[in-house]
């Protein structure tokens, strides 16, 4: 008897199941679509939703495009950044920076760098990394070197913003703050700058790490057979 009842209990328990998921997956495409249509309704995106695509995926085509136009804005080097800058507000302040790339005079535009229709590396860079990319330029940064700088080895951004920085070179920070960031201040890092030839007093002249470490990006000089991290010339 038990054995029946259970079994005539089967199809009611499989209609609550069913009706219970249902309303689940209702509830959620009414959060979906309220976060869209408030997402659609505003201009500004954070920095998250922009490198998560979020922005793109909620564009159209005519969101960066003009049709029946002879002069389609996004495809013009020089109205181009404009375009993008209609969203990309941080990037708008970057490019006024001192040391930027020459993005204002119509020498490089955006998608020099980027592929706005997506890409497999990060922040949709053309290539498959973000050095790939900048290497298509810096040839001469790219190597092959016998003794490399680990962080530019991985990733430029470590050091650089490309888009603009009050640094010179585009820095993140000038010398030595940017250095000391992976290097503790130890030994001649950390002293106070002299005048003097001492090993000691090698930060002089505004404490620039580059007065003596000038080949940055990596070195074949066969003088740093004793020191493979000083990468002088």
């Amino acid at each position: 008897m038990n054995t029946l009842s259970a079994r005539r209990r089967h199809p009611l328990a499989a209609f609550v199941v069913l009706f219970f998921a249902l309303a689940m997956i209702g509830a959620a495409y009414a959060t979906l679509g309220s976060s869209t249509a408030s997402a659609a309704g505003s201009s500004t995106y954070t920095a998250d939703q922009i490198a998560n695509g979020q922005k793109l995926f909620q564009s159209s085509c005519s969101s960066c495009h003009k049709l029946h136009t002879a002069h389609d804005r996004v495809r013009d080097k020089l109205t181009q950044p404009e375009v993008c800058f209609a969203c990309h507000k941080v990037q708008r302040a970057e490019v006024n920076r001192p040391s930027r790339h020459p993005i204002r005079e119509g020498l490089v535009s955006c998608s020099d760098c980027h592929n706005p229709h997506g890409s497999v590396g990060r922040a949709m860079v053309l290539r498959d990394s973000v050095n790939d990319t900048c290497y298509a330029c810096h040839m001469e940064k790219r190597g092959p070197f016998v003794r490399t700088h680990q962080p530019v080895q991985e990733d430029c951004a470590n050091c650089h913003n490309p888009h603009g920085t009050t640094a010179p070179n585009l820095l993140k920070f000038r010398q030595p703050f940017l250095c000391q960031q992976c290097h503790e201040p130890t030994s001649h890092r950390g002293n106070v700058a002299s005048l003097t030839g001492t090993s000691t007093g090698a930060n002089t002249l505004a404490r620039g790490c580059l007065n003596c470490h000038t080949n940055i990006h990596g070195t074949n000089n066969p003088a740093d057979l004793s020191n493979e991290r000083t990468f002088r010339r």
